[in-house]
């Protein structure tokens, strides 16, 4: 994900007045007093993604990604940064490009169709109950003539290839079969960073200023 740096500023007077206080100190007093200023920074900014993709409706379907937005920071080439996403390292970090405007086309691997959950295996959150191989081979009917209405693209009637299995005469699509699907992401993320800047400097600011005080 993006990373996020924000400055703050000490005057000159204030730097020599920590010093005069603090001695030897000051140096580690301010790294600390940034260091928790950019936690609580960041923090900030995190929630405002988490807000905006759950108002987006990107947690009904991947469960995992909204927990896995955090802040992290570090000491960088510039001074102390903060790092507001979701780290590489998490196994949502697959379907962090849903926070951006990044357009992705998925293709099946190792098979020849995405199965992906349509009609009654689809929960009112949207996310599906069943994966196809949880249906006994037995159970499992394929058709290409029943319409289905999905919500795709703010909703479309799906008239190819289903899975489905079938209750007396009556045959219930529980998977479109595609070859491939293509996924715009809900571009969260940077807008909640910038929404966010104004009061992350504001924050590392008051924890200087907050010391300086003392």
């Amino acid at each position: 994900m993006d990373a996020m740096t924000i400055s703050v500023s000490v005057d000159a007077a204030g730097l020599e007045q920590l010093s005069a206080r603090l001695g030897t100190l000051a140096g580690d007093a301010l790294r600390a007093a940034l260091a928790a200023g950019l936690a609580e920074a960041g923090q900030y900014a995190a929630g405002e993604i988490v807000m905006r993709a759950d108002e987006a409706g990107i947690k009904g379907r991947t469960g995992s990604l909204l927990p896995s937005i955090s802040t992290w920071s570090q000491r960088g080439a510039d001074g102390l940064e903060v790092f507001v996403g979701v780290p590489d390292e998490s196994p949502a970090a697959r379907y962090a490009y849903l926070l951006t405007d990044a357009t992705v086309r998925i293709v099946p691997q190792g098979h020849p169709y995405l199965t992906i959950p349509i009609g009654d295996n689809l929960s009112g959150a949207g996310v599906g109950q069943q994966g196809i191989g949880d249906i006994p081979d037995d159970q499992l009917r394929f058709r290409r003539d029943v319409p289905v209405y999905v919500d795709w693209h703010g909703g479309m009637v799906f008239q190819g290839l289903t899975a489905g299995t079938i209750s007396g005469k009556h045959y219930h699509p529980l998977f479109a079969l595609v070859r491939s699907v293509t996924i715009k992401g809900r571009n969260v993320f940077d807008p909640a960073i910038e929404a966010s800047h104004e009061t992350m400097v504001a924050t590392v600011q008051a924890r200087v200023d907050a010391l300086l005080a003392e």
